[in-house]
């Protein structure tokens, strides 16, 4: 790191110019150590530190420090996230609620973090990779900036004005139900490079406003993927914010919610509302997004923070579930939007895996393609992507899903059938007597089997549709990626009548 040589005297460096070098040389030596170490054979790492420099996303995750809890720290953190995805840090977060008191805050103890506060950050960061609450505890808070709690549960026991069950609750539970959306863009960064939480400059970079006239919004709005437009609110007591919408699409208010509004048993819509009228991109939306009482107005609890959701999208969402491993048997409901362009299909990819082992690191990254695969044991390609595309008429629209690489049997996470929502908007959505379905396969020959099944709701402007996971082609596997091009294989569900 140095030009220093056993000839010459080794130089000097102050403290401040090697910290970085050590926290990255012990994320090095962690993550080596782990790897080699006895009964974690083929384990993956999930390691999280507090600071190094570039090039520490190769072992390990950052969340940004001991920050405290104000508005000030909140209103600083989406940006704080955007601007390590830029620097090749895409799994980052920060301590939601603050880890030490507000440091303006003069009030006597105990003190906690002001509940309007928690509630925003909970709501609005529910999308960035890394989310957690973390703070400093005392019961008593009698030391420095520590704090008696900061548990969403705790505050109903001192707070009389948030009865019922909280927003930071919600937020919570709406943040169970993305976790393989999440999971599919940081598989997806292992091959792009791409941050999972994005900057609109990143997913809109023809949007020139964002350059000039928008450009105060681009440090409190961000993407997940590409197609989720979160935009927290970050000011104190604002019931109302102004939402900016990159001009490349149309955008729908998000209509998936967690099942607290009777949407019936349904297991492929009862996490979801009907979809409502689009706005247009390059547009500022004023957004009604106040903190309601839960009690009294349940359904306001979705709007506290605005999500949109681009035109054309496709968005697999799971089942609810209270932690990571409750029925690993968990089939995602894949969303599929109206909207996009005529003459650019949208796509998107889902990457199944067992979650755990190394072995599922693709092996047609540049560091393992050209390792001798009898031997190579850091990548062996065991896991599967599912690519769905759809096109867009304004009447029809055109699913295709294949296997682009299959080196892993999935049934034991998402079962033996793939569950399709395809949405139109609920207030303009056609009669049954107008849309019809059919099957085929690339060259354009109908596929007929008991398994494929449809069903429309015009009440709710949606087809679901069912498709049996052993029609679905696989095109690369494992065992004869090397063999050079493959024409392209898939299962097409054409839908008429449906905008």
């Amino acid at each position: 790191m140095t030009d220093d040589s056993y000839t010459n005297p080794p130089k000097t460096k102050t403290a401040i110019e090697l910290w970085s070098l050590y926290s990255y040389n012990l994320h090095k030596a962690t993550y080596h150590g782990l790897n080699n170490l006895k009964g974690r054979e083929n384990k993956r790492n999930f390691i999280i530190g507090r600071g190094s420099q570039t090039g520490m996303h190769r072992y390990a995750g950052l969340w940004t420090g001991d920050n405290g809890s104000s508005w000030d720290f909140f209103r600083i953190s989406v940006a704080q996230v955007l601007a390590l995805g830029y620097s090749g840090l895409s799994i980052a977060g920060v301590d939601m609620g603050g880890f030490t008191a507000d440091p303006a805050n003069t009030l006597p103890n105990p003190r906690w973090c002001d509940p309007e506060l928690l509630i925003r950050w909970y709501a609005g960061a529910f999308a960035l990779p890394w989310y957690r609450n973390h703070y400093l505890q005392h019961p008593e808070a009698s030391s420095g900036g520590c704090k008696a709690f900061q548990e969403p549960w705790a505050y109903g026991d001192i707070l009389n004005n948030f009865p019922g069950p909280l927003p930071p609750d919600q937020a919570a539970l709406y943040r169970s139900v993305v976790p393989v959306f999440l999971y599919d863009y940081m598989f997806a960064n292992l091959i792009n490079g791409l941050p999972v939480a994005r900057a609109m400059l990143v997913t809109d970079p023809f949007d020139t406003s964002l350059f000039n006239s928008n450009q105060g919004f681009i440090d409190n709005q961000y993407l997940l993927g590409h197609n989720i437009l979160v935009c927290p609110q970050v000011e104190e007591k604002a019931r109302r914010r102004d939402v900016y919408l990159p001009n490349s699409d149309k955008w729908y208010p998000s209509n998936l919610r967690v099942n607290n509004q009777g949407f019936g048993p349904d297991p492929i819509l009862k996490h979801a509302a009907v979809l409502q009228k689009p706005a247009p991109g390059g547009k500022i939306v004023d957004y009604d997004c106040h903190i309601p009482d839960a009690v009294a107005d349940p359904e306001q609890v979705a709007y506290v923070t605005p999500v949109y959701i681009r035109g054309g999208a496709i968005i697999p969402q799971l089942e609810v579930r209270q932690y990571v491993k409750e029925g690993d048997l968990n089939p995602p409901t894949i969303h599929v939007y109206p909207g996009g362009k005529v003459t650019e299909p949208t796509s998107y990819s889902m990457y199944l895996d067992d979650g755990v082992s190394r072995d599922s690191a693709p092996i047609e990254l540049p560091q393992h393609k050209y390792k001798d695969a009898a031997t190579y044991t850091k990548a062996k390609g065991k896991y599967r992507e599912v690519k769905i595309t759809q096109e867009n008429t304004k009447t029809n629209r055109k699913i295709t899903i294949r296997h682009q690489w299959d080196g892993y049997d999935a049934k034991t996470t998402v079962g033996d059938t793939y569950n399709f929502a395809i949405w139109t908007v609920q207030a303009t959505a056609p009669p049954e007597s107008q849309i019809s379905v059919d099957f085929e396969d690339e060259s354009g020959m109908t596929v007929i089997d008991s398994g494929l099944t449809s069903t429309y709701i015009a009440g709710r402007g949606v087809l679901t549709v069912r498709v049996p996971v052993h029609l679905v082609p696989s095109l690369k596997t494992p065992q004869n990626y090397t063999q050079g091009s493959f024409a392209d294989r898939y299962l097409a569900i054409n839908v008429s009548g449906l905008p």
